[in-house]
């Protein structure tokens, strides 16, 4: 009768662990995690590794943060050695069964009007101390690797 029970326990726990893993959102991880997608997303963070079409640029950068608001608002800004800052301010938001992040921000159309643009982020993994994103933009293919300012 042990060894049945003991059986059981080892069949069960090989179930749920196959089950965690199976419903697992973010291709790298994590598994599980107390905070919910949103407040792990909301951050200031810093990159570690920023690659432009798998080629390593992160040395090229004097300045890169994206900080995500709970109120739903972003601020990015980046420059790279020798260039004039980028700043841009927005609105983020959870997309596609919380796999991607939308970003919605202004840019200018012409001397006088702007317009909206849309950047999609596929969320790779999204931990509390680490997040990673991918984006496809102007031909290019971006990998942020991120950790907290």
């Amino acid at each position: 009768m042990k060894f049945l029970s003991q059986l059981f326990c080892f069949i069960l726990v090989l179930a749920m662990s196959g089950l965690l893993t199976a419903c697992q959102t973010y291709e790298e991880g994590p598994v599980f995690s107390l905070k919910s997608k949103r407040a792990r997303i909301v951050n200031k963070w810093k990159p570690y590794l920023i690659a432009r079409n798998d080629l390593d640029e992160t040395k090229e950068f004097s300045q890169f943060q994206l900080d995500f608001e709970d109120s739903g608002d972003f601020y990015w800004l980046s420059q790279k050695l020798d260039a004039d800052s980028v700043e841009i301010r927005g609105s983020w938001e959870l997309t596609s069964a919380n796999r991607q992040i939308k970003l919605s921000y202004m840019v200018p159309k012409d001397s006088v009007t702007l317009k909206e643009q849309l950047l999609y982020m596929d969320i790779l993994r999204l931990k509390e101390n680490e997040m990673w994103l991918d984006y496809f933009t102007d031909g290019d293919y971006y990998s942020l690797r991120l950790s907290p300012r």
